[in-house]
């Protein structure tokens, strides 16, 4: 057994199926939240001594992080990749975000590589590209580990197409242990299935529901005792949490999750749930993810989310999975409460119940354009004259994007795609025109070309753009971040960290003020641009 306990110093002890996984070369594992996938895959990732490099991917940086100190607690040589930190990158087993494996590893030979989460490429069709191009540009003489929730028939025969190879399957239909789908449950229940996770979509309904729910353990004297106390105190001044509301919500036995918080923030909330420390967390989807959270009930405050509607029948099947954990809770209850967050003229209770009832929605999804490919083989001069290259360039994509995505695409829906780029391009080239001579547009334009960073929209990289021309090819980095940033969370300044890193590798740009920006991040929370100072 390759790894023996996890990150919690929890024993590990395989079932049957976890230990066959290691049999297979080019492998598929399907099965629910909280099945032991990751036991499954660490079998199979250390199963040979002639592996040159051992990758994990995943969807967000927490599951990397997680990976990564679990792995560093078992004493294997590991490394982390994310953008924004780099540690022990020579190392055998490397774990990382899929866009830098896409980018920096897929093509190498002789590689074990775990994409965790694979699944997600189908709810988030703007990092789906990332994970299709990873899949489709593996090397042959690497091997595959896919881990996914639970899917249909369509999306293996896409996984095959996509990776280029046949994967054995194991397919694991149930979790260990019984899940109870309960209905509503009353406000003065709620206590009966703590500790329990209670999703919602909004951070306005996370806040009020957590602030409601303090109110009413404080109420029923539903609390931590003074030992509970002490201890989340002592966490808060280690993980130096300097936000009273989470620790005033911890006081009465509720934390609170979403992705706008700070890294230290997260993690300070996870422990404190693990450790049975609080009864309630209340959160977003970003709770459904990977990270491990396990609780006896999870209870959904809301099933349609403000811009998509209802969610899918994957994406309640993936929270609900959170409910039970072997040895810890052999029945897991999933249910709902009303909630005045619930979208529009929605109803929780008819959604939950309609939810139950329906199948699995088949798996589509047709990958972004890449403008950046677009642009780094088009002239400005091919822009404005619309050369007949512009539309050669731009066929080119569509038929990437056709080989890359699941949905079969028709000729008519191939014809629409190419004429909604042509035009997305047509735009841009207004907007570099704007304002500015062509001598001053070309230089523009080939900064734009340069810099050009995918998870930025094309108009942010072209802004950016302009603001280095007129700098004279200096990045001030507090600067740009200032005028380019919506909200200032910590996720906006990581992603502003690496674009600006990604720029000093270049000799055309002075880069101005990376250090001072790093020293804001680390100012606020020490522990995310060093994931090695968790101690769990």
């Amino acid at each position: 057994m390759a790894i023996k306990k996890n990150i919690y110093g929890k024993k590990i002890t395989p079932f049957d199926w976890q230990e066959k996984a290691k049999e297979y070369k080019n492998l598929l594992i399907i099965a629910p939240t909280g099945s032991g996938k990751t036991i499954a895959a660490y079998n199979w990732a250390f199963s040979s001594d002639k592996t040159e490099r051992i990758i994990f991917t995943a969807p967000i940086k927490a599951l990397s992080n997680e990976r990564f100190l679990e792995l560093k607690k078992a004493k294997k040589d590991v490394g982390i990749l994310t953008g924004d930190v780099k540690i022990n990158e020579n190392a055998k087993i490397l774990c990382m975000t899929q866009e830098i494996y896409t980018n920096h590893f897929a093509h190498l030979p002789n590689q074990k590589v775990v994409i965790d989460e694979v699944h997600y490429m189908f709810q988030d069709p703007y990092r789906a590209r990332a994970y299709a191009e990873g899949l489709y540009k593996t090397s042959k003489d690497s091997d595959i580990l896919l881990l996914s929730a639970t899917i249909t028939k369509k999306a293996i025969k896409y996984f095959e197409k996509i990776t280029q190879r046949k994967l054995d399957i194991i397919k694991i239909k149930e979790k260990p242990v019984e899940t109870k789908y309960i209905g509503k449950i009353p406000p003065e229940k709620l206590t009966e299935y703590q500790p329990a996770i209670i999703f919602l979509f909004s951070l306005k309904g996370v806040t009020s529901i957590a602030k409601n729910l303090a109110n009413y353990n404080e109420k029923i004297n539903n609390l931590p005792s003074e030992k509970q106390l002490q201890k989340i105190l002592k966490l808060a001044e280690k993980y130096k949490i300097n936000s009273i509301e989470l620790i005033e919500l911890a006081k009465r036995n509720v934390g609170i999750y979403h992705g706008n918080m700070r890294y230290k923030e997260k993690i300070f909330t996870e422990i404190l749930f693990r450790k049975n420390l609080i009864k309630f967390i209340v959160g977003t989807d970003a709770l459904s993810l990977g990270v491990n959270f396990p609780a006896k009930t999870v209870i959904f405050g809301q099933l349609a989310k403000y811009y998509d509607g209802p969610i899918s029948k994957r994406e309640f099947l993936q929270m609900s999975g959170r409910a039970g954990r072997l040895g810890l809770w052999d029945i897991g209850y999933v249910g709902f409460i009303n909630t005045p967050y619930e979208s529009f003229e929605y109803s929780t209770e008819i959604l939950y119940n309609m939810l139950l009832k329906r199948s699995l929605e088949p798996e589509e999804i047709i990958v972004a354009p890449s403008y950046k490919l677009i642009i780094r083989q088009l002239s400005l001069k091919d822009l404005i004259e619309n050369t007949e290259k512009v539309k050669e360039v731009i066929k080119e994509e569509v038929e990437s994007i056709s080989k890359l995505s699941s949905k079969e695409m028709s000729k008519k829906d191939e014809e629409e795609l190419q004429k909604d780029i042509e035009n997305e391009i047509k735009k841009l080239t207004k907007t570099i025109m704007h304002k500015n001579n062509i001598e001053d547009a070309e230089k523009i334009y080939k900064i734009f070309q340069d810099i050009y960073f995918d998870e930025f929209d094309p108009y942010t990289n072209l802004y950016i753009a302009e603001k280095i021309y007129k700098n004279n090819y200096q990045v001030k980095c507090i600067e740009i971040y200032d005028y380019f940033t919506e909200k200032d969370t910590q996720r906006e300044k990581l992603q502003f960290l690496k674009f600006f890193k990604g720029l000093t590798r270049s000799e055309k740009y002075r880069v101005i003020g990376l250090n001072e920006f790093e020293e804001l991040i680390k100012e606020e929370d020490e522990f995310v641009l060093d994931p090695e100072k968790i101690k769990t």
